[in-house]
């Protein structure tokens, strides 16, 4: 376990990989990866899983606002050769010790409602639901 600790480049590559373990995919919902990761490292704490050289699996959450001690995790992913094997459990583990040890009294998520299996993982943490569905529209300004 690693905190900060991969490059740049292992972690646009790490995204890209795993691009499609996000629901919708991550690409579809911001815009760049490049700038995503871009802003993690500039702004986040990443807590890294690595099986020797290889990136497996992170956390990257916004531990950054004393204001309102209110923490943000933004991804939790897990290369999907190693899912099912506890690794994004003991990420969570030490990203809430983390924002514990540094006084923060909540951590927020969003996570798709069809993405059972990570809302099962966050509910035995203690995360509970506060709204039911995200709703995303689009207006087509021009006709293909």
């Amino acid at each position: 376990m690693k905190i900060n600790s991969a490059s740049m480049e292992v972690l646009i590559a790490f995204y890209n990989e795993n691009n499609e373990t996000f629901n919708p995919p991550l690409s579809s919902q911001i815009e760049s990866i490049e700038k995503y990761v871009e802003k993690l490292k500039n702004n986040a704490v990443i807590f890294e899983a690595w099986d020797n050289d290889e990136l497996i699996g992170l956390v990257a959450a916004y531990l950054n606002n004393y204001e309102t001690k209110i923490g943000f995790i933004t991804s939790v992913i897990v290369s999907r050769k190693y899912q099912k094997q506890g690794i994004a459990k003991i990420l969570l583990e030490k990203t809430i010790d983390f924002a514990k040890e540094k006084g923060f009294e909540k951590i927020h998520l969003e996570v798709h409602k069809e993405n059972k299996n990570a809302i099962g993982l966050y509910k035995t943490f203690g995360f509970v639901e506060n709204s039911v569905e995200f709703i995303t529209m689009d207006l087509k300004l021009r006709k293909n």
